[in-house]
């Protein structure tokens, strides 16, 4: 694993801990499906993660940080 793929891996890494935080589930599975792919050298998880970005409902419409706690 070179060292370009290696900071990706920790970039979904910390993108999967800020989707755990705000409860989103699908995108959440998804970054770790690509991660997962990345960790285990199938290189389809690069190609599987730009397949969540583009069009309608897709990762970079994603809002997080609208969930209430406590009222606000």
């Amino acid at each position: 694993m070179g060292p370009q793929t290696a900071k990706l891996i920790t970039v979904l890494e910390e993108i999967i801990r800020v989707l755990d935080s705000d409860g989103e589930k699908h995108w959440r599975k998804w970054m770790a499906s690509a991660r997962s792919r990345l960790v285990n050298s199938d290189y389809s998880g690069i190609e599987y993660l730009l397949d969540a970005y583009g069009g309608m409902g897709s990762f970079n419409d994603l809002i997080i940080g609208q969930s209430m706690v406590g009222g606000r």
